[in-house]
């Protein structure tokens, strides 16, 4: 396992401290993205402009170690900071399982990615950069490299991919690697997801669809929830077909039970959710699992925090698991409440949230929930929202635990996890992870870009002063006048 996600999580480590401890991620829209002055209006009507100011974010993301992968200073510039990331963390996540690289060199390992940011490609691929193309542009902003140069840098010869279900991506990545290992088309797959935020535009398209928050504050299953805000990360998780990690001495952190995904169909809209859709996709994941709905327990929601999407997906919920038999209420949280949505990375951000809880035998808590939205029966009681650090250790039956995720395109997707077992949970020790020597590199249209963003903070600036100035002269003229006025009067006697 490896990751990057805001507020420092750069390893399994910090982001089970970051979770474990219930903080958030969620900042202003930082100046290294944008200025959001420059995109911000209360007024939801205002063209090209946001309510939301929020969201969570990682560092910049200009530098990178062209040498450690190969790579001409030149292509790097015109690779999109999202290959960049994942390039890096299928070294980590490689290190992490305590596999050699050299070892895996040449071997049918595949690799499986979700993305769906398209922001570097627009910046880089739109008629003011024409001038600008070189001939890395294709392969540095198309989607297709970013499982191919992992697959090139490694030498891997299994199937690599990238998928596009939007915020299902990452689930349905899992899903297909899951298929390939089982159908033998690969002994080993890395399956990942990333996504950054590098410009207000799709931000600006959800705030005017309603789905943000524009207090930044994320309130999934609450009365009080009014949308989400965006969130920006990176994750990779390594899979084995359990006999071949066993023969192997491979260290376990979980076991992928069952998977299963479906589309919505012919529902109210393209991206309304589709509660029917979401209970037949999580009772196909327990037929494939051979469990009942009793042996959950816990489930990490899609979780939006809008106030249609999150009574469907917990109605559908109770569909599924209010049973007669159930002895204690199904435990759910949602994991975006402490960073926001992260789109296509937001089932990976998911996994990872939950083979740590596996491994530190406890569950973090869902942030921000008070009330539960009155739209859902609460007093059930097959249902209960994981408030607080709760206890999650083994016991004489297996801990297990499912994720949800739901594509606004309609593709669904529903994944169960299960503890490993003792045997072989040690496996090998971690290899240290590679150092990365970063240097700047960014490419002259995100340089120009940011300076015409700067350049329009400037004239903002400027514009401000002259408004302040005419105001000053203004009220002096306006002074000078009555002074004057009050001097005729006096020596014409009024």
């Amino acid at each position: 396992m490896a990751c990057r996600y805001p507020g420092a999580c750069d390893s399994p480590d910090k982001l089970w401290q970051f979770l474990r401890d219930g903080q958030s991620a969620i900042t202003e829209v930082p100046a290294y993205r944008w200025s959001v002055d420059d995109y911000y209006s209360p007024d939801a009507t205002a063209p090209g402009k946001m309510r939301c100011r929020f969201g969570s974010f990682l560092g910049p993301v200009e530098d990178f170690d062209c040498q450690f992968f190969r790579m001409s200073k030149k292509e790097a510039e015109c690779l999109d900071p999202q290959q960049r990331l994942l390039l890096e963390l299928s070294c980590e996540a490689i290190a992490d399982a305590g596999l050699a690289k050299t070892a895996l060199a040449g071997s049918r390992t595949g690799v499986f990615i979700g993305q769906s940011g398209f922001d570097f490609a627009v910046q880089h691929t739109n008629l003011d950069s024409l001038n600008e193309l070189t001939p890395y542009v294709g392969s540095g902003c198309s989607f297709a490299p970013a499982a191919g140069r992992i697959a090139f840098f490694h030498d891997f010869h299994g199937p690599a991919y990238v998928l596009d279900t939007a915020c299902s991506s990452s689930l349905v990545a899992v899903h297909n690697a899951c298929r390939s290992l089982q159908n033998g088309d690969c002994d080993l797959a890395l399956v990942g997801a990333a996504n950054l935020i590098l410009s207000p535009a799709m931000t600006i398209n959800f705030d005017k669809l309603g789905l943000l928050a524009p207090d930044g504050r994320i309130q999934t299953f609450d009365a009080a929830a009014h949308g989400f805000v965006r969130g920006e990360g990176a994750g990779m998780i390594i899979l084995k077909k359990l006999p071949d990690a066993l023969r192997d001495g491979d260290r376990l952190d979980g076991l992928i039970l069952s998977s299963a995904i479906n589309e919505d169909g012919s529902s109210n809209s393209l991206m309304s959710p589709n509660g029917l859709a979401q209970v037949d996709v999580i009772r196909q994941t327990l037929q494939g699992a051979g469990i009942t709905p009793d042996d959950m327990d816990f489930l990490e929601t899609h979780g939006t925090a809008t106030p249609a999407g999150d009574p469907m997906e917990l109605n559908a919920l109770a569909d599924v698991f209010a049973t007669t038999t159930r002895r204690r209420p199904l435990r759910i949280g949602s994991v975006k409440t402490n960073f926001g949505h992260l789109e296509a990375g937001a089932g990976m951000l998911g996994i990872c949230k939950l083979l740590l809880s596996m491994r530190h035998n406890a569950l973090p808590p869902h942030l921000n929930f008070e009330h539960g939205t009155a739209e859902f029966d609460w007093s059930s009681g097959c249902l209960e929202v994981n408030r607080t650090l709760s206890p999650w250790a083994r016991s004489d039956r297996p801990r297990i635990a499912g994720i949800s995720g739901f594509g606004f395109a309609g593709t669904n997707a529903h994944i169960i996890l299960a503890e490993p077992p003792l045997t072989g949970s040690a496996g090998r020790p971690r290899l240290a992870a590679p150092v990365f020597d970063r240097q700047r590199c960014w490419s002259a249209a995100a340089e120009r870009a940011r300076l015409g963003r700067q350049s329009a903070t400037n004239l903002h600036i400027m514009q401000e002063h002259l408004r302040l100035m005419q105001q000053y002269l203004n009220l002096r003229s306006t002074n000078n006048s009555q002074a004057s006025s009050k001097t005729d009067g006096d020596l014409y006697g009024h």
